[in-house]
């Protein structure tokens, strides 16, 4: 095993389309100093922050565009927004389901266009739900289980032909277009069986029309959950605030994964596993908090199942090191 100890100044420019830092703050005038212990296990590279980090304490965001309105123009009314995307112009691609629609909007958050309509004919979607993604030669992909397929548009908005897709599978999971155009979307392996059984995956869709499925890993650990059960139904929920595995598909073609337990994370890249860690302090779940998700997640239950009762695990004292990834 081969240790080394880094030292970095680092600058970071921050460019977020709907909100900036504060131009009042500068990094590189405190110049934050980031050090960390790499070490290198067989094919994983580790890499643990010893001390300082990238942020400054004060960043804070402020917002840059605002779009949406209560009355006006129904372009800039939304009333179920479930996917979003942004080009490299910088225009803005929101599904809307309410209406449903997909509406473009400039930089400055100006309506530009609609793209297809409801329906079921060639450029139309049924039913779509979180997959909305913009490629990189800036073609549109709307996920549409309702017609059970992914259909395309040319950047102008034109239809451009579809991938055929299991309709039977809605999820709110985004749909992943990496730098090479290859679309990656969520699938439950084996629909059909126990949800307790269920194994997730990519199915991916390469531009010259092949598919294959790479499978989530799978780290092995239980998660707390509740659950209600009558014939023909089953519910399953993670109880609030407990550990569990967490994973995303990378624009770069591979799995980040880790148990949110610890702070870290491994990004399995082809060329071999780096390991992100680092000591955190946890923050504790306060008696509001914990009386407000766990009465939540009653009436939920009971919504579709009148009488249920808590028949899990108590919610835990401090909250998970992270909960998602943003690759």
């Amino acid at each position: 095993m081969s240790r080394r100890v880094v030292s970095i100044q680092i600058v970071l420019p921050l460019i977020i389309l709907l909100t900036a830092c504060d131009p009042g703050s500068d990094a590189s005038d405190s110049g934050p100093r980031w050090e960390a212990a790499i070490d290198t296990v067989a094919d994983t590279v580790i890499v643990r922050t010893v001390s300082g980090q990238v942020w400054e304490s004060d960043r804070k965001l402020v917002s840059e565009v605002s779009i949406g309105v209560l009355d006006g123009d129904p372009e800039y009314q939304f009333g179920n927004v479930r996917a979003f995307d942004v080009d490299d112009a910088g225009r803005m691609f929101v599904y809307d389901a309410h209406v449903p629609v997909i509406r473009v909007y400039a930089p400055e958050g100006t309506w530009i266009r609609d793209i297809g309509r409801e329906g079921e004919g060639p450029g139309e979607y049924k039913q779509p739900d979180s997959g909305l993604a913009i490629l990189p030669d800036g073609r549109v992909a709307i996920r549409d289980p309702g017609n059970g397929r992914i259909t395309f548009y040319s950047p102008g908005g034109e239809y451009e032909g579809f991938y055929r897709i299991a309709g039977s599978f809605n999820t709110s999971n985004a749909m992943i277009a990496d730098t090479s155009g290859t679309l990656a979307t969520p699938i439950v392996a084996n629909l059909g069986t126990s949800v307790f059984e269920w194994k997730s995956g990519h199915a991916r869709y390469y531009l010259d029309g092949t598919v294959d499925t790479v499978m989530t890993p799978d780290l092995g650990y239980e998660e707390a959950q509740i659950s209600a059960e009558r014939e023909g139904s089953m519910s399953v929920n993670s109880v609030p605030f407990s550990p569990g595995q967490v994973s995303a598909w990378s624009p770069f073609g591979y799995y980040i994964v880790g148990v949110n337990e610890d702070y870290s994370f491994d990004i399995l890249r082809p060329e071999g596993v780096l390991r992100i860690s680092k000591q955190y302090e946890p923050v504790p779940v306060d008696h509001g908090e914990s009386a407000a998700e766990r009465k939540a997640a009653t009436d939920n239950f009971r919504q579709s199942y009148p009488g249920w009762k808590w028949n899990g695990p108590p919610i835990p004292a401090v909250k998970p090191a992270y909960s998602q990834y943003y690759p």
